[in-house]
């Protein structure tokens, strides 16, 4: 017999079938870490900006000093006697919370006008968040409770407590998405007007 050098079939197949293995493994490992990746980065990015728009409804409440509340619109003074007036629409076919320059200060506690009946007095719209579920104000009162603000004017000094819910996204094991609700809350002091006598 001659001294042949060489790999015979069962020593291939091995070395195929460990190589196999470790390909299986290293796939696996990279799906796992793209999908946790994936995951992660949605979740920050619906996070974000759900502190967006939760911190420009809180700043927009705080420089007020006199809020109307109607139904899915909050109309906010931003300040004393014919100061303008900005709006916090919220659609809830669509979901999309805009902020608007409210076009006539004299009409701020007007609940017949809104933003499908007179569109003119909507302007400067800007779009905060388009995934709100819904949007709830309420005026903190001195012993803690919380009274629904719709249909309500308060004015300066007032506590007003929000709660808001999110559609934010969630990437399934699949790969797929999902949604689930997510709330915040929150409570903002209406600026007191000292300069009225």
């Amino acid at each position: 017999m001659r001294n042949e050098k060489g790999a015979t079939l069962i020593e291939l197949m091995a070395a195929l079938l460990v190589s196999s293995v470790i390909f299986g493994a290293a796939a696996a490992l990279y799906t796992s870490v793209h999908h946790l990746w994936k995951q992660d980065s949605q979740k920050f990015a619906d996070d974000s900006a759900n502190r967006y728009t939760v911190n420009t409804i809180n700043k927009q409440l705080t420089e007020t000093s006199a809020a109307a509340a109607f139904e899915n619109e909050l109309r906010m003074k931003l300040g004393p006697g014919d100061a303008p007036v900005v709006s916090l629409v919220h659609d809830p076919a669509t979901g999309e919370l805009a902020l608007y320059q409210f076009g006539d200060s004299s009409k701020f506690a007007d609940g017949s006008v809104s933003l499908t009946a007179d569109p003119a007095l909507y302007t400067a719209r800007r779009l905060l968040s388009d995934d709100v579920l819904s949007l709830s104000f309420y005026s903190r009162e001195t012993d803690g409770t919380l009274i629904p603000l719709t249909g309500r004017t308060v004015s300066g000094g007032t506590l007003i407590h929000y709660n808001i819910s999110f559609a934010t996204g969630f990437v399934t094991a699949g790969g797929g998405r999902e949604t689930r609700a997510k709330s915040f809350s929150g409570t903002a002091k209406l600026i007191q007007d000292y300069t009225a006598k």
